[in-house]
Protein backbone atom coordinates (compact mmCIF):
# COMPACT_ATOMS: atom_id res chain seq x y z
CA UNK A 1 0.00 0.00 0.00
CA UNK A 2 3.05 2.26 -0.13
CA UNK A 3 1.72 3.90 -3.30
CA UNK A 4 -1.28 5.24 -1.37
CA UNK A 5 1.05 6.74 1.23
CA UNK A 6 2.59 9.07 -1.34
CA UNK A 7 1.18 12.61 -1.60
CA UNK A 8 -1.85 13.00 -3.85
CA UNK A 9 -3.52 16.16 -5.18
CA UNK A 10 -6.86 14.33 -4.79
CA UNK A 11 -6.83 12.73 -1.32
CA UNK A 12 -10.45 11.58 -1.57
CA UNK A 13 -9.91 9.66 -4.81
CA UNK A 14 -9.66 5.87 -4.66
CA UNK A 15 -6.15 4.91 -5.71
CA UNK A 16 -5.96 1.21 -4.88
CA UNK A 17 -8.19 -1.88 -5.15
CA UNK A 18 -7.12 -4.89 -3.08
CA UNK A 19 -8.54 -8.39 -3.64
CA UNK A 20 -8.12 -11.29 -1.25
CA UNK A 21 -9.68 -13.87 1.06
CA UNK A 22 -12.11 -13.37 3.90
CA UNK A 23 -10.60 -11.33 6.74
CA UNK A 24 -8.28 -9.21 4.61
CA UNK A 25 -10.44 -6.13 5.12
CA UNK A 26 -10.23 -6.33 8.90
CA UNK A 27 -6.53 -7.25 8.80
CA UNK A 28 -5.63 -4.06 6.94
CA UNK A 29 -7.83 -1.96 9.20
CA UNK A 30 -6.06 -3.39 12.25
CA UNK A 31 -2.57 -2.86 10.84
CA UNK A 32 -3.30 0.71 9.81
CA UNK A 33 -4.92 1.48 13.16
CA UNK A 34 -2.11 0.02 15.27
CA UNK A 35 0.61 1.70 13.21
CA UNK A 36 -1.38 4.96 13.12
CA UNK A 37 -0.66 5.17 9.41
CA UNK A 38 -2.04 8.13 7.49
CA UNK A 39 -2.62 7.67 3.78
CA UNK A 40 -3.10 10.34 1.13
CA UNK A 41 -5.67 8.49 -0.92
CA UNK A 42 -8.51 6.01 -0.64
CA UNK A 43 -8.34 2.24 -0.94
CA UNK A 44 -10.97 -0.49 -1.21
CA UNK A 45 -10.77 -4.13 -0.15
CA UNK A 46 -12.78 -6.69 -2.11
CA UNK A 47 -13.14 -10.01 -0.30
CA UNK A 48 -13.69 -13.40 -1.92
CA UNK A 49 -16.10 -15.25 0.34
CA UNK A 50 -17.22 -18.85 0.67
CA UNK A 51 -20.83 -19.74 1.35
CA UNK A 52 -20.19 -19.79 5.10
CA UNK A 53 -18.06 -16.65 5.45
CA UNK A 54 -19.69 -13.70 7.22
CA UNK A 55 -18.68 -10.42 5.51
CA UNK A 56 -16.93 -7.67 7.40
CA UNK A 57 -19.10 -4.59 7.22
CA UNK A 58 -18.37 -1.65 4.95
CA UNK A 59 -19.98 1.00 7.13
CA UNK A 60 -18.32 4.29 7.97
CA UNK A 61 -18.17 3.56 11.70
CA UNK A 62 -16.02 0.47 11.23
CA UNK A 63 -13.88 1.57 8.30
CA UNK A 64 -10.43 3.12 8.28
CA UNK A 65 -10.54 6.85 7.41
CA UNK A 66 -8.78 6.13 4.10
CA UNK A 67 -11.02 3.17 3.24
CA UNK A 68 -13.89 3.26 0.79
CA UNK A 69 -16.54 0.63 0.14
CA UNK A 70 -15.38 -2.68 -1.27
CA UNK A 71 -17.29 -5.55 -2.87
CA UNK A 72 -17.97 -8.99 -1.41
CA UNK A 73 -17.79 -11.76 -4.02
CA UNK A 74 -19.50 -15.05 -3.25
CA UNK A 75 -18.04 -18.32 -4.51
CA UNK A 76 -20.00 -19.74 -7.44
CA UNK A 77 -21.29 -23.31 -7.57
CA UNK A 78 -18.18 -24.46 -9.44
CA UNK A 79 -15.99 -23.19 -6.61
CA UNK A 80 -14.58 -20.13 -8.40
CA UNK A 81 -14.93 -16.38 -8.19
CA UNK A 82 -15.40 -15.33 -11.80
CA UNK A 83 -15.06 -11.83 -13.16
CA UNK A 84 -13.97 -10.12 -9.97
CA UNK A 85 -12.22 -7.37 -11.96
CA UNK A 86 -12.05 -6.12 -15.54
CA UNK A 87 -9.56 -3.82 -17.18
CA UNK A 88 -9.64 -3.21 -20.91
CA UNK A 89 -9.60 -6.58 -22.69
CA UNK A 90 -8.68 -8.47 -19.52
CA UNK A 91 -10.89 -10.13 -16.93
CA UNK A 92 -9.71 -11.54 -13.60
CA UNK A 93 -11.09 -14.63 -11.86
CA UNK A 94 -9.91 -16.54 -8.81
CA UNK A 95 -10.05 -19.95 -7.21
CA UNK A 96 -9.07 -21.65 -3.94
CA UNK A 97 -5.74 -23.41 -3.43
CA UNK A 98 -4.57 -25.35 -0.37
CA UNK A 99 -2.06 -23.89 2.06
CA UNK A 100 -1.84 -23.69 5.85
CA UNK A 101 -4.18 -20.69 5.73
CA UNK A 102 -6.83 -19.69 3.15
CA UNK A 103 -5.03 -18.91 -0.09
CA UNK A 104 -6.00 -18.03 -3.65
CA UNK A 105 -4.87 -18.37 -7.22
CA UNK A 106 -5.72 -15.79 -9.87
CA UNK A 107 -6.40 -16.15 -13.58
CA UNK A 108 -5.97 -13.16 -15.91
CA UNK A 109 -7.83 -13.90 -19.16
CA UNK A 110 -7.48 -11.74 -22.25
CA UNK A 111 -10.49 -11.44 -24.57
CA UNK A 112 -10.22 -13.32 -27.89
CA UNK A 113 -8.92 -11.35 -30.85
CA UNK A 114 -9.59 -11.26 -34.56
CA UNK A 115 -7.51 -13.04 -37.15
CA UNK A 116 -5.63 -11.02 -39.77
CA UNK A 117 -8.02 -9.01 -41.94
CA UNK A 118 -7.57 -9.50 -45.69
CA UNK A 119 -8.43 -6.13 -47.22
CA UNK A 120 -8.12 -7.44 -50.79
CA UNK A 121 -11.22 -9.61 -50.38
CA UNK A 122 -13.41 -6.51 -50.04
CA UNK A 123 -11.92 -4.15 -52.61
CA UNK A 124 -14.09 -5.32 -55.52
CA UNK A 125 -17.50 -4.71 -53.86
CA UNK A 126 -16.28 -1.34 -52.54
CA UNK A 127 -15.15 -0.24 -55.99
CA UNK A 128 -18.40 -1.53 -57.49
CA UNK A 129 -20.35 0.67 -55.09
CA UNK A 130 -17.99 3.66 -55.24
CA UNK A 131 -20.37 5.92 -57.17
CA UNK A 132 -23.36 5.17 -54.96
CA UNK A 133 -21.24 5.64 -51.84
CA UNK A 134 -20.05 9.01 -53.13
CA UNK A 135 -23.68 10.09 -53.39
CA UNK A 136 -23.96 9.26 -49.67
CA UNK A 137 -20.96 11.49 -48.94
CA UNK A 138 -18.42 8.67 -48.68
CA UNK A 139 -15.66 9.78 -51.05
CA UNK A 140 -13.14 7.12 -49.99
CA UNK A 141 -14.86 3.71 -49.88
CA UNK A 142 -11.87 2.00 -48.28
CA UNK A 143 -12.39 4.12 -45.17
CA UNK A 144 -15.36 1.87 -44.43
CA UNK A 145 -12.95 -0.98 -43.69
CA UNK A 146 -11.40 1.02 -40.85
CA UNK A 147 -14.89 1.70 -39.53
CA UNK A 148 -15.65 -2.02 -39.78
CA UNK A 149 -12.67 -2.94 -37.59
CA UNK A 150 -13.38 -0.20 -35.04
CA UNK A 151 -17.09 -0.82 -34.55
CA UNK A 152 -17.23 -4.52 -35.50
CA UNK A 153 -20.65 -3.88 -37.03
CA UNK A 154 -21.69 -5.17 -40.46
CA UNK A 155 -21.53 -2.68 -43.32
CA UNK A 156 -24.30 -2.92 -45.92
CA UNK A 157 -23.30 -1.46 -49.29
CA UNK A 158 -25.82 0.26 -51.58
CA UNK A 159 -26.22 -2.86 -53.75
CA UNK A 160 -27.00 -5.00 -50.69
CA UNK A 161 -23.56 -6.56 -50.27
CA UNK A 162 -22.76 -7.15 -46.60
CA UNK A 163 -19.20 -6.84 -45.32
CA UNK A 164 -18.71 -8.47 -41.92
CA UNK A 165 -15.87 -7.97 -39.44
CA UNK A 166 -13.39 -10.84 -39.02
CA UNK A 167 -14.46 -13.37 -36.37
CA UNK A 168 -12.95 -13.22 -32.90
CA UNK A 169 -11.41 -16.67 -33.18
CA UNK A 170 -7.88 -16.07 -31.88
CA UNK A 171 -7.72 -17.06 -28.18
CA UNK A 172 -6.45 -14.40 -25.82
CA UNK A 173 -3.57 -14.91 -23.44
CA UNK A 174 -4.20 -16.52 -20.06
CA UNK A 175 -1.96 -15.89 -17.06
CA UNK A 176 -2.33 -18.15 -14.01
CA UNK A 177 -0.64 -16.85 -10.86
CA UNK A 178 -0.83 -19.02 -7.76
CA UNK A 179 -0.07 -18.12 -4.17
CA UNK A 180 1.58 -20.42 -1.64
CA UNK A 181 0.19 -23.92 -2.10
CA UNK A 182 0.72 -27.62 -1.64
CA UNK A 183 -2.33 -28.46 -3.74
CA UNK A 184 -3.59 -26.20 -6.56
CA UNK A 185 -5.76 -28.84 -8.21
CA UNK A 186 -9.05 -27.10 -7.42
CA UNK A 187 -7.83 -24.47 -9.91
CA UNK A 188 -7.36 -26.97 -12.75
CA UNK A 189 -10.52 -26.27 -14.78
CA UNK A 190 -10.12 -22.51 -14.48
CA UNK A 191 -6.45 -22.72 -15.51
CA UNK A 192 -6.67 -24.92 -18.61
CA UNK A 193 -4.62 -23.72 -21.57
CA UNK A 194 -2.59 -21.18 -19.59
CA UNK A 195 -0.14 -19.12 -21.62
CA UNK A 196 1.89 -18.70 -18.45
CA UNK A 197 1.74 -20.46 -15.07
CA UNK A 198 3.45 -19.01 -12.00
CA UNK A 199 3.79 -21.77 -9.41
CA UNK A 200 5.78 -21.90 -6.19
CA UNK A 201 8.65 -24.37 -5.61
CA UNK A 202 9.65 -23.71 -2.01
CA UNK A 203 11.41 -27.03 -1.40
CA UNK A 204 13.55 -29.12 -3.73
CA UNK A 205 15.70 -32.22 -3.44
CA UNK A 206 19.17 -31.36 -4.75
CA UNK A 207 21.41 -34.44 -5.35
CA UNK A 208 24.94 -34.41 -3.96
CA UNK A 209 26.42 -34.48 -7.44
CA UNK A 210 24.78 -31.10 -8.06
CA UNK A 211 25.52 -29.59 -4.65
CA UNK A 212 28.13 -31.53 -2.62
CA UNK A 213 27.62 -29.09 0.26
CA UNK A 214 23.87 -29.65 0.40
CA UNK A 215 21.64 -32.09 2.28
CA UNK A 216 21.14 -34.49 -0.63
CA UNK A 217 22.82 -37.32 1.27
CA UNK A 218 20.46 -37.05 4.23
CA UNK A 219 17.15 -36.88 2.39
CA UNK A 220 15.33 -38.11 -0.70
CA UNK A 221 13.03 -36.58 -3.27
CA UNK A 222 10.08 -38.21 -1.52
CA UNK A 223 11.05 -36.97 1.95
CA UNK A 224 11.47 -33.43 0.63
CA UNK A 225 8.05 -33.61 -1.02
CA UNK A 226 6.47 -34.87 2.21
CA UNK A 227 8.02 -32.05 4.21
CA UNK A 228 6.92 -29.47 1.65
CA UNK A 229 3.31 -30.66 1.74
CA UNK A 230 3.27 -30.70 5.54
CA UNK A 231 4.25 -27.02 5.48
CA UNK A 232 1.76 -26.12 2.76
CA UNK A 233 4.31 -25.80 -0.04
CA UNK A 234 5.37 -27.48 -3.30
CA UNK A 235 8.42 -28.92 -5.04
CA UNK A 236 9.52 -28.31 -8.66
CA UNK A 237 8.13 -31.72 -9.57
CA UNK A 238 4.71 -30.80 -8.18
CA UNK A 239 4.74 -27.56 -10.16
CA UNK A 240 5.62 -29.46 -13.33
CA UNK A 241 2.80 -31.95 -12.74
CA UNK A 242 0.25 -29.15 -12.54
CA UNK A 243 1.69 -27.39 -15.60
CA UNK A 244 1.32 -30.64 -17.55
CA UNK A 245 -2.26 -31.18 -16.37
CA UNK A 246 -3.46 -27.74 -17.49
CA UNK A 247 -1.53 -27.70 -20.77
CA UNK A 248 0.47 -24.63 -19.78
CA UNK A 249 2.77 -23.18 -22.41
CA UNK A 250 5.31 -21.66 -20.03
CA UNK A 251 6.12 -22.25 -16.37
CA UNK A 252 7.64 -19.75 -13.95
CA UNK A 253 8.84 -21.10 -10.60
CA UNK A 254 8.98 -18.79 -7.59
CA UNK A 255 8.99 -18.66 -3.77
CA UNK A 256 12.19 -20.67 -3.31
CA UNK A 257 13.44 -21.59 0.14
CA UNK A 258 16.13 -19.38 1.65
CA UNK A 259 18.86 -21.95 0.99
CA UNK A 260 18.25 -21.62 -2.76
CA UNK A 261 19.72 -18.16 -3.21
CA UNK A 262 19.64 -16.96 -6.82
CA UNK A 263 22.92 -16.46 -8.69
CA UNK A 264 24.33 -12.94 -8.60
CA UNK A 265 23.51 -11.38 -11.97
CA UNK A 266 25.72 -8.99 -13.92
CA UNK A 267 23.69 -5.79 -14.28
CA UNK A 268 25.12 -5.10 -17.74
CA UNK A 269 25.01 -8.54 -19.39
CA UNK A 270 22.11 -9.95 -17.30
CA UNK A 271 24.19 -13.15 -17.02
CA UNK A 272 25.38 -14.83 -13.80
CA UNK A 273 28.66 -13.55 -12.36
CA UNK A 274 31.36 -16.17 -12.95
CA UNK A 275 32.76 -17.31 -9.60
CA UNK A 276 32.86 -20.82 -8.05
CA UNK A 277 30.10 -19.89 -5.60
CA UNK A 278 28.00 -18.30 -8.33
CA UNK A 279 28.41 -21.43 -10.45
CA UNK A 280 27.26 -23.62 -7.55
CA UNK A 281 24.12 -21.50 -7.15
CA UNK A 282 23.51 -21.59 -10.89
CA UNK A 283 23.74 -25.39 -11.00
CA UNK A 284 21.16 -25.62 -8.20
CA UNK A 285 18.78 -23.33 -10.10
CA UNK A 286 19.27 -25.36 -13.28
CA UNK A 287 18.51 -28.55 -11.34
CA UNK A 288 15.30 -27.03 -9.97
CA UNK A 289 14.27 -26.08 -13.51
CA UNK A 290 15.20 -29.55 -14.78
CA UNK A 291 13.03 -31.30 -12.19
CA UNK A 292 10.00 -29.22 -13.13
CA UNK A 293 10.65 -29.75 -16.84
CA UNK A 294 10.88 -33.55 -16.42
CA UNK A 295 7.56 -33.66 -14.55
CA UNK A 296 6.01 -31.35 -17.13
CA UNK A 297 7.23 -33.37 -20.08
CA UNK A 298 8.82 -30.46 -21.90
CA UNK A 299 8.35 -26.76 -22.32
CA UNK A 300 10.09 -23.65 -21.08
CA UNK A 301 10.73 -23.43 -17.33
CA UNK A 302 12.16 -20.30 -15.72
CA UNK A 303 13.26 -19.89 -12.12
CA UNK A 304 12.13 -16.40 -11.15
CA UNK A 305 14.31 -13.79 -9.50
CA UNK A 306 13.65 -10.26 -8.28
CA UNK A 307 12.65 -7.82 -11.04
CA UNK A 308 12.39 -10.58 -13.66
CA UNK A 309 10.30 -9.42 -16.63
CA UNK A 310 8.50 -11.96 -18.83
CA UNK A 311 7.14 -11.20 -22.30
CA UNK A 312 4.08 -13.30 -23.13
CA UNK A 313 3.53 -12.87 -26.84
CA UNK A 314 0.03 -12.92 -28.25
CA UNK A 315 0.92 -15.63 -30.76
CA UNK A 316 1.56 -18.26 -28.06
CA UNK A 317 -1.54 -20.26 -28.91
CA UNK A 318 -0.54 -23.92 -29.18
CA UNK A 319 -0.82 -25.93 -25.99
CA UNK A 320 1.83 -28.34 -24.80
CA UNK A 321 0.78 -31.91 -25.51
CA UNK A 322 -0.34 -33.88 -22.47
CA UNK A 323 0.45 -37.17 -24.13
Amino acid sequence: MSSVANPSPQPNTKRLDIYGPHGLRELLRTILRITQASLSGKYAVHELLSDTDIPYVCETAGMHPNETNGTDFRQSLDGYWRGIAEHGDWIVSAGPIKHRVPCLGYVFQEAPGAAAFDVSEHLEPLERNAEALAQQGIRHPRSLLGQLLRTRENIVLPDGTVISPPPLNVPGRKLVILGDTCDPWAMKDLSMGASLLVHEATNAYIPLEVDPRGSGGRESEESVRTRAVQRGHSTPHMAGEFARAIGAKRLILNHFGSKFAPPVMNSASHMPVETPEADRKLQIVLEIQRQARVAWGGGEVTAAYDLLSIDVSGHELDTISNQ
